[in-house]
């Protein structure tokens, strides 16, 4: 199928599958014919889709189903921002005394901002498509160190 509405305890989301996916892919069977499970094993859960979310044409159902996957794992953002870009990439590692960000671009739009959610720190600046930033933020809101990152 080219498009389907997949259902999980999140909603339902539109997926498309384009091109030559309609006959390469298939839909994984489940009881009585489900999108998603859920199984918990010893102190975790086990999450499983029914299709192949990611090779899928929608990006704000891939979004939806992974923010829905954190919640369950009660995953606490690092993190937050308004950038709506699929293009940019905020990726943290939490340390004990800082959080390293590394940003990466593959949009038009150069335009970066967001808040450290520890420190309350906000930081903006421009990355450039096809560039990459390292910013080592510690826990105060200090930056320790910083790579491809405007100071500002």
């Amino acid at each position: 199928m080219r498009e389907t509405l997949f259902h999980f305890p999140g909603g339902a989301e539109l997926l498309e599958f384009s091109g030559t996916k309609t006959t390469v892919l298939s839909r994984a069977a489940l009881p009585s014919g489900v999108d998603w499970q859920e199984k918990t094993v010893g102190k975790g859960k086990i999450l499983f889709s029914a299709w192949p979310l990611e090779l899928n044409g929608n990006l704000q159902a891939i979004a939806d189903v992974y923010s829905y996957a954190l919640k369950a794992a009660n995953v606490s953002s690092v993190y937050s921002t308004t950038l709506k870009d699929p293009g940019i990439l905020i990726c943290p590692t939490r340390f004990p005394k800082a959080t390293l960000y590394v940003l990466t671009s593959e949009s038009n739009q150069s335009e970066v901002s967001f808040e450290d959610l520890r420190s309350g720190k906000r930081f903006s600046g421009e990355l450039a498509s096809g560039r990459a930033a390292l910013l080592l933020v510690g826990t105060d809101g200090k930056l320790l160190a910083t790579y491809n990152w405007p100071n500002r």
